[in-house]
C-alpha cells in the first residue's frame, strides 16, 4: 500500500510539472508571436533577440551572436559599395582630399541657427571635402559625397560610401553628414526603448511634422546595457553621467555631441540628453582602451565582428552618422579616425538596428522614405513605429510650432 501511495505522488508531481512545462511553452510561443506580429517589419531573427532580452535572456541571445560574429572580417576587398542608389549629384572630383591632411576649416561653423526657406535658393553652400579611398583601384563613386537630401534648391545632407582598412578590405562604411545648425532636431522614445509612456515624441514622427521632416537615425543601447543616462520632455529616465559621449538637443532644437562634463554640461539649456557609452574617438584619436571593463557590444572584451553605427563631430563643424560592418570596436574607432572623426559617439549595433533615412515629398504630409545603406531594412520604422529610440531632423523653416515635444 505504502508503495502504491508513493508511486501515486510521483505520478501527480511528474503530471503537474508537464502541465507547468506545457503552460510555459505555450505562455512563450504566444508572448513571442504577438511580439513579433507587432514589429513585423523587422527581420525574425532580430526579433527574437529583442524579445528574449525583454525576457531576461539577454545571456543567451550575447552567447548566441558572440559565436555568430565570431569571424574577423575578410582581407579580400569588397567589389562594391553599399551607399543606396539615390538621384543625387557627385561633387567635382577637384574636392577630393586625403583626409587626414586636412586641416581645421578656414571658415568656423555657424555658431546660430539660420532659417532655411523650403523654397529654392540661388547660393548652394559646399559639399563637404570627399574621402580619399584607402584601397586602390577605388571603386566609382568612393569617397564622393551626393546629395541626399535638399529644402528647395539647398542641400543639407550628403551621403558615400568608403572601404576604410586597407588590411580588411572586405569592411565597407557608409556615411551621410548634416549641418546641425540648419537642421531642428528631435529625440524620439520608441514603445520598449525607452517606453514608460506616453510621450509628446513617441515611436513615430509627429503627423504635423511630417511636412518639414529632413532625416531620422537611430539612437543607441538598450538602456540595461549602458551606465549613462537619457533625459527628455522635462523627465530623467536615467541620470547622466560625466565622462560619457554625449547627443545633447537644446530647447532651440540644435543638436550637439561631446563628452558628458567636459564639452557639453548641465547648464539647463538642453531639452534632450541621449547617452550612450565612453567615445570610440576623442580629439582624432581612438579612444577605447582608455575605459576598460566599457560594455561596447563585444561580450565585454570578447571579440565581436558586427554591423556597428556612430555618429562624430568634424574638422568642419559637420556631424557625421557612420554605418559600416563587419567590425569590432577597435576597427570601428580606427575607421572614423580615417574618416575624419574628432570625437565619436558608438550607437546602435547588430541587424538593421543601423538605420539612417531621408525621406522625399519635402513639404508634404505623406512622406518616402529612402535608405542611406543597402544593408539597411524597415525604411518605414520612424514613420509607423520604432521599438527604440531615434533622432529626428526638421527644417526649422518649416516647422509648425508646438507639434514636437
Amino acid at each position: 500500500m505504502l508503495f502504491l501511495r508513493t508511486g501515486s505522488r510521483w505520478r501527480r508531481l511528474v503530471v503537474a510539472l508537464l502541465a507547468l512545462v506545457t503552460a510555459t511553452v505555450v505562455y512563450a510561443t504566444v508572448s513571442l508571436t504577438v511580439f513579433v506580429l507587432r514589429q513585423s517589419a523587422d527581420p525574425f531573427q532580430q526579433n527574437v533577440a529583442t524579445w528574449a532580452r525583454d525576457h531576461r535572456l539577454g545571456f543567451v541571445v550575447n552567447r548566441l551572436e558572440r559565436w555568430v560574429h565570431a569571424d574577423p572580417p575578410s582581407a579580400q576587398p569588397a567589389s562594391s559599395l553599399a551607399l543606396e542608389g539615390v538621384a543625387g549629384t557627385a561633387l567635382p572630383p577637384s574636392t577630393s582630399a586625403v583626409i587626414d591632411t586636412v586641416g581645421p576649416s578656414s571658415s568656423p561653423a555657424p555658431a546660430t541657427s539660420t532659417p532655411v526657406s523650403a523654397a529654392p535658393t540661388t547660393s548652394v553652400p559646399a559639399g563637404p571635402v570627399s574621402l580619399a579611398p584607402a584601397l586602390q583601384p577605388s571603386l566609382d563613386g568612393e569617397g564622393v559625397w551626393r546629395v541626399l537630401a535638399s529644402i528647395g534648391a539647398s542641400p543639407v545632407v550628403w551621403g558615400t560610401s568608403i572601404r576604410p582598412l586597407v588590411e580588411y578590405g572586405s569592411v565597407v562604411a557608409t556615411a551621410a553628414v548634416f549641418d546641425p545648425s540648419r537642421l531642428h532636431a528631435a529625440l524620439f522614445n520608441g514603445s520598449e526603448i525607452p517606453g514608460k509612456g506616453p510621450w509628446k515624441n513617441g515611436s513615430r514622427i509627429t503627423k504635423g511634422a511630417l511636412p518639414a521632416l529632413v532625416a531620422a537615425f537611430n539612437g543607441g543601447f538598450r538602456l540595461e546595457h549602458i551606465r549613462g543616462g537619457y533625459v527628455t520632455e522635462g523627465r530623467t529616465v536615467r541620470r547622466l553621467r560625466n565622462g560619457e559621449a554625449t547627443l545633447a538637443i537644446d530647447r532651440d532644437g540644435r543638436l550637439a555631441l561631446g563628452v558628458w562634463g567636459k564639452d557639453l554640461v548641465d547648464d539647463g539649456s538642453w531639452a534632450s540628453v541621449r547617452q550612450n557609452l565612453p567615445p570610440v574617438v576623442m580629439d582624432g584619436a581612438v579612444s577605447v582602451k582608455k575605459f576598460p571593463g566599457t560594455y561596447w557590444g563585444d561580450d565585454f572584451h570578447r571579440v565581436t565582428f558586427t554591423y556597428r553605427s556612430a555618429i562624430c563631430t568634424r574638422r568642419d563643424g559637420l556631424l557625421m552618422y557612420v554605418a559600416i560592418g563587419d567590425v569590432d570596436i577597435m576597427l570601428l574607432g580606427r575607421s572614423l579616425v580615417v574618416m575624419g572623426c574628432i570625437t565619436a559617439m558608438q550607437l546602435d549595433i547588430n541587424g538593421n538596428w543601423p538605420q539612417f533615412d531621408t525621406y522625399g515629398g519635402f513639404g508634404q504630409d505623406k512622406r518616402v522614405p529612402a535608405l542611406l545603406d543597402r544593408r539597411m531594412s524597415n525604411a518605414s520604422r520612424y514613420l509607423r513605429r520604432s521599438t527604440k529610440d531615434f533622432i529626428a531632423l526638421f527644417d526649422p523653416a518649416t516647422l509648425r510650432d508646438g507639434v514636437l515635444g
